[in-house]
């Protein structure tokens, strides 16, 4: 009995009795009750939905409309402002673009914009040949063409290229690297040297024609009008009879070296023995082409360099040989067109022809430049 009661006392206590509770089952969820609550949900839902899709079928619709309308407007604009067809197409494919691709092609535009402004000299910002490096080319040029070391008097450039190499060892006259290496200024330089050298020639030959008189010169048939005119002023008289021409025409060689020389009275310039004998051969050469019918006087530069060029392949390496066949073009040329009073001497043979600086620099540059000789 007592083990029965001690094993009562173990047991927990008994909690107090609760009210009954009516037992409670979940009911089945039947299809009529789901299709309920889905409709109200839809019902909801529905507002909402249709507004965004009413919102998304309008933004895209102005955005449709508004890039129609750019891309007429680019046409407009590129019909008002006249541009080309290809520029046409272009302005409504800038238009078609988003706006951060437009400004990246904005800024391509520019940039190349700015490249075709470092090539394109505005006229207000056009460069001025300097006045020093002006006068140096119009002296140089007037000494080159006289010197009787020139090769050649238009073939090839010579003169042009001998020119430009002397300015290049002067740099201190104007000619500087800088100008060098700016193909707008460099192309200046040289532009104004090509028409000095251009204008020197015609000077010469002027003076040449004037000096050019001979018998058969002034009695060929085919000489016309125009052929006199350009043997210089004193033949533009049209009614001058012949006498009167041949009259005004016998110069002899050395006066013709001091008409020239006056031409640039400034200029330290001494005739030479060389020198009249170089521009005997020149108005030989222009007898040659107003008297021969199938030459041109137009080609008279031409022809003078390929006989100076003929010269110098008769006598490659015997410079004796070449100055004796000159000495006989000048003694031709007395006979026929005056002697002179006197000639004078080679060059550096007596202190009358010792030649300047400006002068000796001159003949070196015809030459080749043979000679390290600079300016002081």
């Amino acid at each position: 009995m007592s083990d029965l009661f001690d094993s009562l006392l173990e047991l927990p206590p008994s909690s107090a009795p609760s009210s009954p509770q009516p037992a409670t089952t979940d009911l089945p969820t039947t299809p009529a009750n789901t299709a309920a609550t889905e409709d109200a949900a839809t019902r909801e839902e529905a507002p909402s939905q249709a507004a965004n899709s009413a919102l998304s079928t309008l933004s895209a619709g102005q955005k449709r409309r508004a890039e129609d309308d750019l891309i007429q407007y680019a046409e407009r604009t590129a019909r008002r402002v006249r541009l080309r067809p290809a520029g046409q197409q272009e302005l409504q494919d800038v238009a078609r673009l988003s706006p951060d691709e437009r400004s990246v092609w904005l800024a391509a535009r520019l940039l190349k914009n700015e490249q075709h402004l470092e090539v394109i000299q505005p006229a207000d910002a056009q460069w001025l040949l300097p006045k020093g490096l002006k006068d140096k080319i119009d002296l140089y040029t007037f000494l080159i063409l006289l010197s009787p070391e020139l090769p050649a008097y238009l073939k090839n450039s010579v003169p042009v290229k001998r020119m430009k190499t002397l300015l290049e060892q002067h740099p201190q006259w104007g000619y500087t690297a800088e100008v060098r290496g700016d193909s707008y200024k460099n192309e200046i330089v040289m532009k104004r040297i090509q028409e000095r050298f251009t204008d020197r020639r015609a000077e010469i030959k002027q003076l040449v024609g004037t000096a050019s008189s001979t018998s058969s010169l002034l009695s060929h048939s085919c000489l016309t009008r125009q052929l006199w005119l350009s043997l210089g002023p004193q033949m533009q008289s049209s009614t001058a009879s012949k006498k009167t021409r041949a009259a005004a025409l016998q110069i002899d060689i050395l006066t013709l070296c001091e008409n020239i020389a006056d031409k640039h009275s400034a200029v330290m310039f001494k005739p030479t023995l060389e020198l009249c004998a170089r521009l005997a051969l020149l108005r030989r050469v222009l007898i040659e082409v107003l008297t021969e019918s199938t030459l041109n006087v137009k080609d008279y530069w031409d022809r003078v360099d390929d006989r100076l060029e003929h010269i110098r392949g008769m006598f490659p390496n015997e410079p004796r040989k070449v100055t004796k066949l000159f000495m006989n073009i000048l003694d031709a040329d007395k006979k026929e067109l005056g002697e002179p009073s006197t000639l004078p001497s080679a060059r550096g043979k007596d202190p009358s022809t010792v030649p300047s600086q400006i002068q000796a620099l001159a003949d070196n540059a015809a030459g080749g430049f043979a000679e390290d000789i600079r300016e002081d």
